[in-house]
């Protein structure tokens, strides 16, 4: 059995960014398809809405972009030098 696709989460912080280069290392070696994901805590957001009001709505957006960037730029970093093109996927949720 072979794997086709390696999925990764990531916290995008510094040790999640170790196990992100692990993750692309594999996927070159084994040739699988790489894939990031980030989950944002649905919780948070809807209380920042809460408390913030439309300015609340306008912050969720802005850190939901902020976060789309940081997740391309983590696949770019580390699959970039590897010859691995990774996918990013930002969820919300628990």
């Amino acid at each position: 059995m072979s794997l086709h696709t390696l999925l990764a989460a990531t916290d995008l912080s510094a040790p999640s960014r170790h196990t992100a280069q692990r993750a692309a290392m594999l996927a070159q070696q084994i040739g699988a398809k790489l894939e990031f994901v980030h989950v944002l805590d649905k919780r948070e957001l809807d209380e920042l809405q809460r408390l913030l009001g439309e300015d609340g709505e306008v912050l969720k957006e802005r850190i939901r972009s902020q976060t789309r960037e940081l997740l391309a730029q983590l696949a770019n970093d580390v699959g970039e030098p590897l010859g691995v093109s990774a996918g990013c996927h930002l969820v919300e949720g628990a």
